[in-house]
């Protein structure tokens, strides 16, 4: 559709090749609902994990027709 906005948020992952992840939300759920899992899957040294699983995180809202 011309003209729509999309919201998204993109957090890159900490590794030197981190693996892109799209995750979308279902209808009647919003996005602050997955907001914690960012910092697992973009820096898992954080919690003992090795950086180069990390993942370049994408979370996208679902677009409203206006």
């Amino acid at each position: 559709m011309v003209g729509m906005d999309i919201h998204f948020i993109h957090e890159r992952g900490s590794g030197s090749n981190p693996l892109p992840l799209l995750i979308p939300h279902g209808w009647r759920s919003t996005f602050y609902k997955i907001l914690d899992l960012i910092p697992y899957l973009t820096h898992p040294e954080k919690i003992g994990d090795d950086p180069e699983d990390s993942f370049d995180v994408i979370i996208s809202s679902i677009p409203v027709a206006g």
